[in-house]
């Protein structure tokens, strides 16, 4: 949560309690809105629809539902993403992943984001999700 206790954030502690206070004033959350999304992970691309709100974001695509937390940071973003697959793969796979836990990061612009990651499962994975913002909340 980005406007959580700082003292009780871990990743922002460090011995000098002054310059966590700075690091944590310069924390905000993703921009709010509803965007047209494509997400990618070694398939054909997901086109879906997410909405941003308070750093909280929740989309969907044709096979997926994705709820994650975003934060930015100097204009970067980072964070993480559930997946949850909701339909059966139409191939039979050797190896696929119906839950799992992306973990991005990427730069947000005036008309959108990129963000690139991997899975926490594996972290040699490759995934891209790139949205346009079509509607401000």
């Amino acid at each position: 949560m980005p406007y959580a206790d700082p003292a009780k954030r871990s990743d922002l502690c460090d011995s000098d309690g002054c310059a966590e206070r700075t690091r944590w004033s310069i924390l905000e959350p993703m921009r709010d809105g509803i965007y047209k999304v494509d997400f990618k992970a070694g398939r054909p691309e997901g086109n879906g629809i997410a909405m941003v709100r308070n750093g909280v974001f929740r989309g969907v695509d044709q096979t997926h539902v994705y709820v994650g937390q975003f934060d930015k940071r100097g204009g970067k973003l980072s964070g993480r993403i559930a997946v949850t697959m909701y339909t059966t793969p139409r191939a039979p796979a050797v190896f696929y992943m119906s839950d799992y836990t992306l973990k991005l990061n990427g730069e947000e612009s005036e008309t959108g984001f990129v963000l690139s990651g991997h899975s926490e499962a594996d972290a040699r994975s490759r995934h891209e999700c790139k949205g346009k913002c079509i509607a401000e909340l």
